[in-house]
């Protein structure tokens, strides 16, 4: 066989045998005659206020409600207010504000720019004289919005900010939106739509003109509908009205209808202000009532359905969340089915349950008019007795037995046929052959024998037997292969039976232990799949052979239940199979018959609570999983699929500032603006929220606070996270939530900035800088005067020795070598000092990034270095008292081009011949320091040659500086007297402490002139 024959086969055998509604999309059907899960929102939620008028969903997800008590908003979490205004009705537009009216009240919801929703009122563009009293409809239209109430029609355009106004003398109401037109019911005239700036009759519209209208609805997309509890329903189809049938049930005349709307799969939810609510499909056939009977107010006034195709209920007294897309459905109390649920059949039409409250039954669901109470509420069996185990039926018997009596059922009345009042019967699970039927007594040892004779059953006989297990059996049923029947107890123990011929007795017995491969410590029960028996165990399901008297693993699962066990299994199709593990685990299994891959799908019963459900469980002749449950029993659609996702992003709701116990951030989408807080606020609380409503109880958030946290958190149920004692730096708060399908949503996150505190900012740092500086320069100054003081008490000293020295030449001589020794010791300390902290400022720079502050450190390292080397002349010069300031110059300037690589500027020196003491030489030569730093920074920048010149001269007592160089000057806009350049503003403070007179020219590139005296 070629390899495409092949995969075409491959091909259609898979699809063939894939499980019918696995490729199905989310619907809206629910199972006629029960209910869909179902939240309700009550005064609790609503702060005293549940009367609830409409509802909407914006673009995120959030829920926003109409209440007594103002707009409600709810994001899965929490509800609040955002506003008191009384509204009635919302419609959304295209870019996500949301129109809102109602009691004297006119407006829109709107995100602002930080993400909180506010409403904003249209009440001031009102024309003078016009007032708004009740709006009950909101519609769009060719970029305007229509608010319709009871005499005016407000047409608002949003282009323009203004409100136009179409009066009646007649009540204008309900109106509806078909295609492009806006159609209202004027009272007495008929259907009108609007058209410009008034009201125009329809075509055919007269004929409401005797008709009441409650509500206006699609019937098809060339058709609308209007209803009426008075009138009925009636169509308008192309400019023709006519009646339907489609409202005529009493139920819907006794009741007054509100709201109606069409749902997406052509549903529709009617709202009834004394009946409840009511779903019905396209031809108004009900499939869903609730009522005070379901735990919901009678009054309700609308039904949104929401963007995952689930309704939303406005009653009187709370909302209602109802997820009618779940395959999950539940019969229980609502339905009038009292207590738990062990087993139903089906008998002559009907349906019964049973449980320890006692027998029940209802007509079928495709057979029952669910608006009549009579037909929708389960019905109690006559004389039914409580502590119900199970029932069976066949064409002509219904056979049930609880906990006292067992007995049969006829006309919907119990007839005992065994009583022990002192006696509980154990857990029993019927097998019949040849009418003949078995139940265990408590004790476990003792069989009680049923049998029909000509239609009536009679208890047989009762059958002792020590050979049985003194525990509950539980499980009893007949293997048809091999004419015996298999039994499990309680507490592990399996065995296999046969009755002599009577039924008296018990003739043969096996029971199973290790030795015939049964589980050790195994909860173990009897299943009857396929006409033949097999037993579900601790490690997977088994069957027994008789030939080789073990129990031998069912391979079709292969080593699927070796871990989990399994404790029941309904078989749907040889591909799909639904399960129950021992550990109470709920799940579908799909196995591929031609790969053998098998695919679990568990997190559809996630909503269930496994410690809620029975041992019943089974797949129904219409192709329902029923599961037993303490509170009625679950009506599980297996063609069904529901998409468990998260159809939103999770929201972060609010940013706030613990210390100031205010909101920074209300879940913007705007990306642009930069949250930047002071170090002060550095403590802040993040609230966020899935809005995922399915299971709203139970979705689980992780946190990330990234640059702070190690990690993601430990899932929780926490709606908000504090984060105290941030230290500066930039962070990014994420969170992610996951539901109660283990779905996973997207990551929401926040970004901000703590800023450093204030003294660790640049501006702080550089005036540490400068305090350095001038407390160095402070230094060095009070060390150069300390040691002056110190020559002079030393002259004073020679001078009164003077004649001593004549004298003592040998010991004058020796004094004075030992005075310049210390005087060139001290220079040379000094000099020392001095290029070490000049060292620590270079080392200080490489640890910045910040060039201003490197820039910073670097200049006062040249200024420190200036200074060292006067120290280096005078311990280098014979002279102490003066400094040869033309080597110094020379030296200086030349170290200054060397340190910028400048080696290809001509350096020009003159100052011969002239000395300076330490005051004037550590003032002049800082000048000088400033002025080539400055030169070589930033004169020769753009030129590759030049020259830079100095020239020191005399003449008498004053001397004459003049730097120059020939590069690109200084730009005009720099005002040397008013720079706030430090290393100018130097210059300037040193030409005055050496008294003198200082001139800056940018000719030809800069020349600077200072004339003192020393």
């Amino acid at each position: 066989m070629s390899q495409f024959i092949k995969r075409i086969l491959l091909l259609y055998l898979t699809l063939f045998f894939i499980p019918k509604g696995l490729f199905s999309q989310p619907s809206t059907t629910v199972v006629k005659g029960a209910n869909p899960p179902m939240v309700k929102y009550d005064a609790d939620d609503f702060e005293g206020n549940a009367q609830i008028w409409d509802v909407i969903q914006n673009d995120q997800g959030l829920i926003y409600a109409a209440s007594f008590g103002g707009i409600m908003e709810f994001d899965g979490e929490v509800w609040k207010v955002i506003d008191p205004s009384l509204i009635q009705s919302f419609e959304p537009d295209s870019s996500g504000r949301i129109y809102a009216a109602g009691y004297a009240s006119m407006g829109y919801l709107e995100q602002a720019k930080d993400g909180g929703v506010a409403y904003h009122s249209l009440l001031d563009r009102l024309p003078e004289n016009v007032v708004v009293t009740l709006i009950r409809d909101i519609h769009l239209q060719n970029g305007k919005v229509y608010f319709i109430g009871h005499e005016y029609v407000y047409s608002y355009d949003p282009k323009q900010n203004a409100i136009t106004v179409i009066s009646s003398d007649l009540q204008l109401y309900p109106s509806y939106k078909f295609g492009d037109q806006i159609i209202i019911m004027v009272d007495q005239k008929g259907l009108h739509q609007v058209s410009g700036d008034s009201l125009k009759l329809m075509p055919g519209g007269a004929y409401w003109a005797d008709l009441s209208i409650d509500k206006i609805v699609d019937y098809d997309k060339n058709s609308f509908m209007t209803l009426s509890s008075k009138y009925g329903a009636h169509i308008y189809n192309k400019n023709k009205p006519y009646p339907s049938e489609l409202l005529d049930d009493p139920y819907f005349k006794s009741n007054q209808l509100f709201g109606a709307n069409k749902l997406n799969n052509g549903d529709y939810g009617l709202c009834f202000l004394t009946g409840g609510f009511v779903l019905t499909d396209g031809e108004m056939n009900p499939k869903l009532v609730l009522d005070k009977s379901a735990g919901i107010n009678n009054q309700v006034h609308n039904v949104f359905q929401d963007q995952e195709s689930n309704l939303w209920i406005s009653t009187n007294d709370g909302l209602i969340y109802l997820n009618i897309t779940s395959p999950i459905n539940k019969i229980s109390k609502p339905q009038g089915l009292e207590g738990n649920v062990n087993e139903t059949v089906i008998y002559k039409g009907n349906q019964y349950v049973i449980g320890y409250a006692g027998t029940y039954y209802r007509g079928l669901p495709d057979q029952i008019n669910i608006l009549d109470p009579n037909e929708r509420f389960f019905k109690k069996v006559d004389n039914s007795e409580i502590g119900g185990i199970s029932i069976l039926a066949s064409e002509d018997w219904l056979f049930s037995a609880h906990t006292r009596k067992k007995g049969e059922i006829r006309d919907h009345q119990f007839i005992p046929l065994l009583e022990n009042k002192n006696t509980y019967h154990a857990f029993a699970v019927f097998s019949k052959d040849d009418n003949v039927i078995l139940t265990s007594k408590e004790s476990g040892n003792e069989i009680e024998v049923f049998k029909s004779i000509k239609g009536s059953w009679k208890h047989d006989n009762s059958i002792l037997d020590d050979r049985l297990p003194k525990d509950h059996i539980h499980t009893i049923a007949y293997d048809k292969l091999a004419k015996c029947y298999w039994a499990a107890s309680l507490y592990g123990s399996v065995f296999k039976f046969k009755l002599n011929q009577s039924n008296d007795s018990i003739a043969e017995i096996l029971m199973l232990d290790d030795s015939h491969g049964l589980p050790p410590d195994s909860q173990n029960k009897i299943l009857a799949l396929e006409d033949k028996i097999y037993i579900a165990t601790s490690k997977g399901l088994m069957y027994f052979s008789d030939s080789d008297q073990k129990l031998k693993k069912d391979m079709r699962f292969g080593d699927y239940f070796d871990n989990t066990g399994v404790y029941s299994l309904a078989k749907e199709n040889d591909s799909s199979y639904w399960y129950v593990t021992t550990s109470q685990e709920i799940g579908h299994l799909i196995m591929n018959p031609l790969t053998s891959d098998k695919s679990s799908e568990k997190s559809l019963f996630s909503t269930i609570n496994p410690g809620s459900i029975t041992h019943y469980f089974e797949i129904l002749d219409d192709g329902h999983l029923a599961i037993g449950g303490l509170d009625g029993f679950y009506a599980i659609q297996t063609n069904k699929k529901e998409t468990h996702s998260f159809n939103f992003d999770p929201i972060i709701r609010s940013a706030s500032i613990i210390q100031e116990d205010s909101i920074i951030y209300r879940g913007s989408k705007d990306k642009t603006v930069d949250y930047v807080l002071d170090h002060d606020f550095n403590s802040l609380n993040f609230r966020y929220a899935a809005p995922f409503f399915k299971g709203v109880s139970k979705v689980l958030y992780k946190t990330k606070l990234d640059g702070f946290d190690e990690g993601w958190s430990e899932w929780n149920d926490k709606t908000e996270q504090d984060f105290t004692n941030i230290p500066f730096g930039k962070y990014t708060f994420s969170v992610q939530a996951k539901n109660v399908f283990g779905e996973l949503s997207s990551v929401a996150s926040f970004d901000f900035e703590i800023e450093p505190p204030s003294y660790l900012t640049w501006w702080a740092i550089m005036i540490y800088i400068v305090i350095l500086v001038i407390i160095i320069m402070v230094i060095v100054r009070l060390n150069a005067r300390r040691l002056i003081r110190k020559n002079v008490e030393l002259e004073a000293t020679i001078k009164e020795r003077v004649k001593e020295i004549e004298k003592q030449k040998d010991i004058i001589a020796k004094s004075l070598i030992e005075k310049e020794s210390l005087l060139k010791e001290i220079h040379h300390r000094v000099k020392n000092n001095l290029q070490i902290i000049a060292s620590l400022l270079y080392l200080q720079s490489g640890k910045f990034e910040n060039e201003d502050f490197k820039r910073v450190l670097e200049e006062g390292q040249g200024r420190v270095r200036s200074m060292a080397l006067i120290h280096q002349k005078l311990y280098e010069n014979d002279d102490l008292k003066s400094i040869p300031f033309d080597e110094y110059l020379t030296e200086l300037v030349g170290e200054i081009r060397a340190s910028f690589g400048m080696v290809q500027i001509q350096l020009n020196v003159e100052a011969k011949d002239i000395f300076f003491d330490v005051d004037t030489a550590v003032p002049l030569g800082l000048i000088v320091n400033e002025l080539a730093t400055n030169a070589f920074k930033y004169a020769f920048a753009k030129v590759p040659k030049g020259s830079f010149s100095i020239s020191l001269t005399q003449e008498g007592n004053r001397y004459m500086l003049s730097v120059k160089d020939d590069g690109q000057g200084i730009p005009d806009e720099i005002d040397i007297k008013k720079t706030k350049s430090l290393g100018l503003r130097l210059v300037r403070m040193l030409s005055q402490q050496l008294e003198g007179d200082f001139v800056f020219e940018s000719k030809d590139g800069t020349n600077f002139s200072l004339t003192f005296a020393a």
